[in-house]
């Protein structure tokens, strides 16, 4: 049996500020100073960069300087910059949720656990802030009808807001921009053949690989430094994380090298991303929210897939998007901890597909 809560406006704010007051107090009173790393060394970017205006190549030096531009009230802590973004994002998130009026219940938990999430990783002096603005952009576009009506010009519009983010703040954007044009002719030509269910599912992964394969193929000739390193990322650039006692490290669990080794623990990396149930071996209780969103998320995400031929525009094109997030993730994330912070950027979309 399914059951349907009914929402207003008033009690989508009291959802708001309530998970936004445990969210700040889960991070400042049980997370370790481990958690705040990279939210230390952007404050300390950020000063730096408001005493000499100078910024530090990077992500993080474009991210402190984009922080530095809004820093309106002065900010000296990490908890002042928690509390302003949250009110920012409060405000952001009310709009997207307010004309929500009826929902089944087991989506509304959803929901309400996605957002629990990004408040508790990104809301913050973070990178995550300014990869989820890249992403809200993507969403006007995807939900306006007024500039931009056809699929296809909403596609570009995408890859085109994820190159310039691949330009100006994570370089390796330029991959989903790149796969999410695969993935828009991947996911038409099962519409346009009405290829459904399960079999549409597992075609659009068949063909994925051989693009990928292709791929890295023509990057090995064009860019031996590129290729190696993608190749090799776990194996090597990420190996640091495994010799710092990382609990959540995503190592390959084929060893060898070559393309299609890579393939077989990609495609095994893909369903670990997608149903994190390895995290609860440990008996760490902490995992379980995560665990709990990430499997509601692949279940509705897989869903969507079956359903191509049925769902709206709108849902049609956040598969797309979301797709190749998670096709370009399966190649890039280090460990789980940044899987769940970045995928949490994407949660705008995640919802749309939860709406009625």
């Amino acid at each position: 049996m399914k059951y349907k809560i009914i929402l207003d406006k008033k009690i989508w704010g009291l959802f708001l500020i309530f998970i936004s007051i445990i969210s700040i107090s889960i991070r400042y009173v049980f997370l370790t100073d481990k958690f705040f790393l990279d939210s230390v060394a952007l404050l300390s970017m950020e000063k730096n960069f408001s005493l000499t205006g100078s910024i530090e190549s990077g992500t993080f030096g474009v991210t402190a300087m984009l922080f530095s531009y809004i820093n309106f009230f002065d900010f000296k802590s990490l908890l002042e910059w928690s509390v302003f973004i949250t009110i920012i994002f409060g405000i952001i998130n009310f709009i997207l949720l307010r004309k929500i009026y009826i929902i089944e219940l087991k989506n509304f938990i959803v929901i309400l656990i996605g957002l629990l999430l990004w408040y508790l990783f990104a809301a913050g002096i973070t990178k995550e802030v300014i990869q989820t603005l890249f992403y809200f952009c993507i969403y006007f576009f995807i939900v306006n009808n007024r500039i931009f009506k056809s699929i296809y010009s909403k596609v570009i519009i995408g890859i085109i807001i994820l190159w310039i983010s691949s330009m100006c703040f994570r370089d390796y954007y330029i991959l989903t921009a790149f796969f999410s044009g695969i993935v828009y002719l991947i996911y038409h030509f099962i519409r346009k053949k009405h290829i459904e269910g399960l079999k549409g599912y597992v075609f659009s992964i068949i063909v994925f690989l051989i693009v990928l394969v292709i791929f890295l193929n023509i990057a090995e000739v064009i860019s031996s430094e590129e290729y190696s390193m993608i190749i090799n990322l776990r194996s090597g650039a990420y190996q640091y994380l495994m010799e710092a006692g990382t609990d959540s490290f995503i190592d390959n669990i084929i060893e060898g090298d070559g393309v299609y080794i890579y393939i077989l623990n990609y495609i095994i990396n893909y369903f670990r991303l997608l149903f994190p149930v390895e995290l609860l071996f440990g008996g760490k209780i902490y995992y379980i929210p995560f665990v709990i969103y990430q499997i509601a998320f692949a279940y509705y995400y897989i869903k969507y897939i079956f359903n191509l031929n049925k769902i709206n525009n709108e849902k049609f094109i956040c598969i797309i998007f979301l797709t190749s997030f998670i096709m370009v993730s399966t190649m890039m994330e280090p460990d789980f901890g940044s899987w769940v912070r970045h995928q949490s950027a994407c949660y705008m979309l995640f919802i749309n597909l939860l709406k009625n």
